[in-house]
């Protein structure tokens, strides 16, 4: 079944969760010169694919996330499913995705957030003016010269529409399904 491995025994599924715990309660800092150690090796110096490779770590509270909500399926669900005729993957389609929807929702906003509003990584391995990020681009504005206010409040207003935006239209299409009444399993079942 498709949302077994989540929900799977297995004498190293404690071990490995707890392992993902730890790796996310370690603080980043003392580990930004071993990766700027390997930026440098790999060559990805004003790469933002360097970025990318040392946010990887950060996905963990998605998958923490994404992998409670997919546990919170009830299993009746995936077996009436399955005794209707659907296959495996019909049911993590139709029955599983749905009903996890509103907590996948909620791992891509927080990363979302988390990669549009970061700033030490873009500050340590992006250097050319054209590859700065949003919120490098609000640190500009703050000098030893003092501070334009106006320009930089109009600047901080949009860096934050993209948020102001996302977040209210991914919660209500996340919880559309709740507020009908159905959570999506009607359909999976027809």
């Amino acid at each position: 079944m498709w949302g077994q491995p989540s929900r799977a025994r297995s004498r190293f599924k404690a071990l490995a969760l707890s392992a993902l715990v730890i790796m996310r309660l370690q603080t980043k800092k003392p580990a930004i010169a071993a990766q700027s150690h390997l930026v440098s090796m790999l060559g990805l110096q004003d790469n933002p694919l360097a970025i990318a490779l040392v946010r990887g770590g950060g996905i963990l509270m998605a998958v923490w996330l994404m992998k409670a909500a997919i546990d919170g399926v009830p299993r009746s669900l995936e077996q009436a499913a399955l005794l209707d005729g659907l296959s495996p993957f019909q049911v993590a389609v139709k029955v599983i995705l749905p009903l996890a929807a509103p907590g996948i929702a909620a791992a891509f906003l927080l990363e979302f957030a988390s990669a549009w509003n970061s700033f030490l990584l873009p500050l340590l391995f992006l250097s050319s003016e054209s590859r700065m990020t949003v919120a490098l681009g609000i640190d500009r504005f703050l000098s030893g010269y003092g501070v334009e206010p106006g320009p930089l409040m109009a600047f901080t207003l949009l860096v934050s529409l993209p948020l102001l935006v996302l977040f209210p239209r991914m919660l209500v299409a996340a919880l559309a399904p709740f507020a009908r009444g159905d959570s999506g399993v009607r359909k999976a079942a027809s």
